[in-house]
C-alpha cells in the first residue's frame, strides 16, 4: 500500500514527514501517521526497523496487517504470544517455578548428580526447539499462554525422561556444554537496548559462537567445561525466575522474546513492546555472571571425583561417554572388575570312598 503527499493538504503533514516521503525515505520508527482518506476513515502506517526495515505495519479499519513495501504483499498481525503470561498468572508462575527449581539444582549440584544433569539437558534443549518452531510459525490467531507453556513444559519431561538411557549419555554432555555457551552469549546480548547487535541475524551469529567455544571448552577440559556449563546453564535458569518475579514481562522475557520471534504475525505486538531493560534486569545479569564463576570453583573442588579425566591418549568420544566416578572402585562398572571364575580344587579320588 503505497502513501503519497500529494494526495492530501501540506498543511496536514509535519515538514520531516513530507521530506521523508518525497525522498523515499522511511518515517522513524516511534512516528505513527493518522492520514485522512476519501471515506473518511483513518489510516494509521507504522514504520519499523528492528526486524525488516522494508515492512509496513498497517492499521486499517480496525484490523492489522503488515505490508511489504516491495511487493506489497500482506500477514495479518496478532499479539505476540510466547507463553510468558502477564503479572502472575498461571503461565508466569510455571515459568518463574521451573526456572527457579531446574536452575537451583543445575548450579547447586550439577557435577555431583551428573547422570540426571545429562537427561536435563537434553530435555532443555528439546524444550527450547519446541518454543521456538511453535512461536515462529503460530498464525495470527496465536495460542493461548498456558497451552504454549504446558506444551513446552511437556516437551521439556519427555526429553528428560528420555535422557536417563546411558545410550543418551553422550549426547546430553554435548547439550549441555552448547547450552552453557549459548547462556553466555544471551547474557552477553540481553545486556543493551534494542539487543547488543543489529540486525537480529549478527546477535544470533555472535551466540553460535559461544556456543562453540562452550563445546570446545568441555572437549578439551572436560569436568571445567562441565562445571561451567552446568552454572552458567543453571544460573541463566535462575535469572529468569527471579526476573520475572521482580520485574514481570518486562525484563529478560521480553527480551527473549525480541531475540527469538522472528514472526511476521508478531511485529505489531513486538513494536509496541520495544526491549529497553530495566537497570534491575542488568544488576540481575551481571550477578548471574560472577554466581556462575563461583558456583563452577565450587563445584570443581567439592565434586572432583565425580567426573572422570579423559587422558590425552584416548579418543574423544570414549572420554565423552565414559562418566564413570573415579572415587573407589566401588563406584566403577562392575563389570570391568569382575573376575574369572576359578575351579575348585581338584582332590584326588580315595579308594574308600562310595
Amino acid at each position: 500500500m503505497g502513501v503519497s503527499a500529494r494526495s492530501y493538504p501540506i498543511d496536514v503533514f509535519p515538514a520531516t514527514v513530507v521530506k521523508g516521503l518525497l525522498r523515499k525515505r522511511p518515517v522513524k520508527a516511534s512516528f505513527a501517521l493518522a492520514l485522512p482518506t476519501h471515506h473518511g476513515r483513518g489510516l494509521t502506517v507504522i514504520h519499523r526497523f528492528i526486524h525488516a526495515p522494508t515492512q509496513d505495519v498497517v492499521a486499517d479499519g480496525g484490523s492489522n496487517t503488515t505490508v511489504n513495501s516491495v511487493d506489497q504483499s500482506g500477514t495479518g498481525t496478532g499479539s505476540a504470544s510466547d507463553g510468558a503470561g502477564s503479572g502472575f498468572d498461571a503461565p508466569a508462575v510455571l515459568w518463574l517455578s521451573f526456572g527457579l527449581v531446574v536452575g537451583s539444582f543445575l548450579t547447586l549440584g550439577g557435577m555431583r548428580l551428573w547422570r540426571t544433569t545429562t537427561a536435563l539437558a537434553i530435555g532443555l534443549v528439546l524444550a527450547f526447539c519446541v518454543w521456538v518452531a511453535i512461536v515462529n510459525v503460530m498464525g495470527a490467531e496465536g495460542l493461548s499462554d498456558l497451552v504454549l507453556t504446558l506444551i513446552t513444559l511437556g516437551s521439556f519431561m519427555l526429553g528428560s525422561l528420555g535422557g536417563l538411557f546411558k545410550s543418551c549419555r553422550l549426547a546430553g554432555l554435548t547439550a549441555l556444554s552448547i547450552l552453557g555457551g549459548m547462556s553466555v552469549g544471551m547474557r552477553l546480548v540481553l545486556m543493551r537496548e534494542g539487543l547488543l547487535l543489529r540486525p537480529t541475524g549478527l546477535n544470533w551469529i555472535f551466540i553460535v559462537v559461544c556456543a562453540v567455544a562452550g563445546f570446545a571448552v568441555t572437549l578439551l577440559r572436560q569436568r571445567i567445561g562441565i562445571a561451567l556449563s552446568c552454572t552458567f546453564t543453571g544460573t541463566f535458569l535462575l535469572l529468569i525466575g527471579v526476573d520475572l518475579a521482580s520485574n514481570q514481562q518486562k525484563g529478560v522475557s521480553n527480551g527473549l522474546r525480541h531475540l527469538l520471534d522472528g514472526n511476521s504475525a508478531h511485529t505489531l505486538a513486538l513494536s509496541d513492546m520495544p526491549y529497553k531493560p530495566l537497570i534491575m534486569t542488568q544488576i540481575l545479569l551481571c550477578l548471574s555472571v560472577v554466581l556462575a564463576l563461583a558456583m563452577a570453583c565450587v563445584q570443581f573442588l567439592f565434586f572432583s571425583n565425580y567426573v572422570e579425566e579423559p587422558s590425552r591418549t584416548r579418543p574423544f568420544t570414549q572420554y565423552f561417554a565414559s562418566m564413570y566416578p573415579t572415587q573407589s572402585a566401588q563406584k566403577l562398572d562392575m563389570d570391568t572388575l569382575r573376575l574369572p571364575l576359578q575351579r575348585p580344587p581338584v582332590f584326588p579320588e580315595s579308594r574308600f570312598s562310595l
